[in-house]
């Protein structure tokens, strides 16, 4: 568990994507929507922001 812990706290601590754990994103012109993992995510994790 403390290894979940401390892969979430380097994403949200990211200054490259803000938290986030995707560093670009864009549209293409048909309207397709794609991104890239930052690498500070390299597991691919999607953290959940509670407030």
């Amino acid at each position: 568990m403390a290894k979940v812990k401390n892969a979430l706290a380097d994403i949200l601590n990211c200054e490259i994507c803000n938290g986030s754990g995707i560093s670009n994103g864009w549209v293409s012109p048909d309207g397709d929507y794609d991104f890239e993992w930052c690498e500070c995510n390299p597991h691919n994790l999607i953290p959940e922001f509670e407030e």
